[in-house]
């Protein structure tokens, strides 16, 4: 029987760490931390999300889901953006406040369901 890949890659990405030291930053025991690597315990979702930010990896590469340790890409998001840095973005992150803003007034068109003008007893 093999190890639990969540155990191993726990273990790998700790490296010279200690448990005291990861638990620590997570806010768990360390004997969680050990179940965790064991295989005897598994994390809930929060739980993962901590162990893998205290990693500085994602909750797919501990998970299996990928090979690529890489910590998450930090990319800029509508809600981070102005008006006066659109041109500084890239041209896909251009797209995406796009097409952002166009779902935004698709979903609040005159009449439509979200239209605050639009009572709720008018709406099919």
């Amino acid at each position: 029987m093999s190890e639990p890949i969540l155990g191993v890659r726990l273990r790998m990405m700790r490296g010279e760490a200690t448990l005291e030291e990861i638990a620590s930053r997570v806010g768990i025991a360390k004997t969680t931390l050990h179940g965790y690597e064991s295989g005897r315990r598994e994390p809930d979702l929060t739980t993962l999300q901590k162990l893998a930010r205290a990693l500085n990896t994602t909750t797919a590469f501990l998970l299996g889901e990928t090979d690529d340790p890489s910590p998450p890409r930090r990319v800029d998001t509508v809600a981070a953006w102005s008006p006066h840095g659109y041109d500084k973005l890239t041209p896909e992150q251009q797209k995406e406040v796009d097409e952002f803003i166009a779902y935004v007034r698709h979903k609040y068109r005159k009449g439509g369901p979200y239209d605050r003008h639009t009572r709720r007893d008018d709406v099919n």
